[in-house]
């Protein structure tokens, strides 16, 4: 992999401004010397112990193991579109990943050097995480939010991914939809139903 990169617009905020938190993200993961190494673009409702707040903002994160590094927030509004890029390029026998992420003008972005290449990849064209007290959550008020634009780059050309809609938690009927190979649609509640003609 060389490339890997999507685009999603900013939902609204949240229906209830409560202390949730909520992450909307696209990233690798893979193996690098025995950790496990997450590199996501992300965008974030509410605040964690390395900023945001009660707004959307955005930020790359680097996770290695227990070590984690997050670039600058960047705050943004509903309506505005994020595009974030994965870059993978080796020199001098170490691989070298940037993750970055740009909003109109405002860019924001981490680099990594990894002694040792990151294995077994896998690839997240659109995911939500959620956490609350009391895992009282309240979520966008429009119905999802979709991730488009998903393209994955080898030295070989481009790859036509094949994603899988994993729905690990539903407590409010979440569910995430595959539209193709560049869309991946993910639902706040349950999407509506589909009428027959």
């Amino acid at each position: 992999m060389t490339h890997f990169s999507g685009c999603w617009t900013v939902p609204e905020a949240p229906a209830t401004v409560g202390k949730q938190i909520l992450f909307l993200h696209l990233g690798v993961e893979g193996l690098s010397a025995s950790k496990t190494v997450f590199l996501p673009c992300v965008l974030q409702w509410g605040e964690t112990p390395f900023g945001g707040g009660r707004c959307w903002s955005v930020a790359c994160w680097s996770q290695s193991g227990r070590e984690l590094e997050v670039s600058e927030f960047v705050r943004v509004q509903p309506g505005d579109t994020v595009e974030a890029r994965i870059v993978r390029s080796v020199s001098a026998g170490r691989e070298l990943w940037r993750v970055s992420a740009s909003v109109g003008d405002e860019l924001t972005e981490l680099s990594i050097a990894l002694a040792d290449p990151l294995s077994g990849l896998k690839f997240f064209g659109g995911a939500l995480e959620a956490y609350g007290p009391g895992m009282e959550i309240t979520y966008p008020a429009c119905a999802s939010v979709s991730f488009r634009e998903l393209k994955i780059e080898t030295e070989s050309g481009q790859l036509t991914p094949r994603w899988q809609a994993v729905d690990e938690v539903q407590d409010g009927g979440q569910q995430t939809q595959v539209v193709s190979p560049s869309r991946v649609d993910i639902f706040f509640r349950p999407p509506p139903a589909a009428t027959a003609l």
